[in-house]
């Protein structure tokens, strides 16, 4: 979208062609002069041919007119180019622990392991998702970063799909995963900080607390929300040699809200695989409503004034080659 960033100089615009129009009009001075200089008709025929420079006077015009342009700060505001720049950096920090195998969810009448199902969620959301910048992390025993910030989401969406069991062991540390999040958005310059930790399990692994790594957590200004995965009840659980069990594991839901609360996030309960990406994709439009990214401005007033300084150098030159050839 085109714009002035100070319009109020264009106001100034009719000045130059006016004082031009009041400078021709200009009473003429009466023949009262006692002595006839030897060069006075040549004086005159100069004064003569230089009030007719029509060309001279238009450029003169132009690079007032241009001036005052750029005063005015013409600029290109980028709207598109808003929506892609990011805005808040996401962490996703997904539970690989022996839990996540549980086959307690189905897709197309087909039964889908936890990890699974938000791997393949994370995959939609990155497709659809623009103005942030994501990171992966795993955790399970320890927390590990998969991918650091990025904003190539399509990297990401391809590393969600690297994300697998073994990677970290087959307990469960929050705490862990929350304090390495928080080290990974420390030095970050944008807005909003955001931590999408998925789990569903109970805090049984780590160097540190839930609870402690929540108020580092705050300090930072780094949000959490909690997504809780799993049903309730015996689930169906596979087994190393294919055969499949019927097995309760427990969602430890106080945690996880008070990791939530305590950041001044939310926690999320999963019912569905169905209902995950709508999930991910509400946890965006909130976080985007919250920091508005400013469009990158492109300020042209540098043409405007180069073009000025043209003209006007152009109209010297003109003025010049009439003194020299008359």
């Amino acid at each position: 979208m085109f714009e002035f960033g100070t319009p109020l100089w264009l106001v100034l615009l009719p000045l130059p062609p006016l004082l031009w129009w009041l400078w021709a009009r200009r009473p003429a001075r009466g023949d009262v002069g006692a002595l006839l200089h030897p060069l006075a008709c040549t004086i005159g025929e100069l004064q003569r041919t230089q009030h007719s420079g029509r060309t001279t006077v238009l450029l003169w015009l132009c690079s007032c007119s241009l001036l005052i342009l750029a005063l005015a700060q013409p600029q290109w505001r980028d709207e598109d180019a808003a929506a892609n720049m990011p805005g808040y950096d996401l962490v996703f920090a997904v539970d690989v622990s022996g839990s996540m195998r549980a086959l307690d969810y189905t897709v197309d009448d087909q039964p889908l392991s936890r990890l699974d199902m938000v791997k393949q969620a994370l995959a939609h959301f990155f497709e659809r998702a623009h103005g942030l910048r994501a990171a992966l992390l795993v955790f399970a025993d320890q927390a590990y970063t998969l991918m650091p910030l990025t904003a190539d989401l399509g990297l990401a969406a391809e590393m969600s799909q690297e994300i697998d069991h073994g990677y970290a062991g087959e307990r469960t540390a929050l705490g862990d995963a929350v304090l390495l999040a928080t080290r990974r958005v420390e030095s970050s310059s944008l807005g909003a900080r955001i931590l999408v930790l998925l789990s569903d399990g109970e805090n049984t692994a780590g160097d540190i607390s839930p609870e402690a790594a929540a108020t580092l957590a705050r300090e930072q200004g780094l949000r959490i929300y909690t997504v809780g995965i799993g049903q309730e009840g015996a689930v169906p659980f596979p087994l190393g040699n294919g055969n499949i069990i019927y097995r309760t594991l427990p969602l430890d839901e106080g945690t996880l809200k008070q990791l939530a609360a305590a950041t001044d996030g939310d926690y999320l309960r999963l019912h569905s695989a169905q209902d995950l990406d709508a999930l991910l994709d509400r946890i965006h439009r909130i976080e985007k409503a919250r920091i508005p990214v400013p469009a990158p401005v492109h300020e042209w007033y540098w043409i405007a004034a180069l073009l000025s300084l043209v003209f006007l150098l152009l109209a010297e030159l003109r003025r010049n080659n009439r003194l020299v050839t008359i």
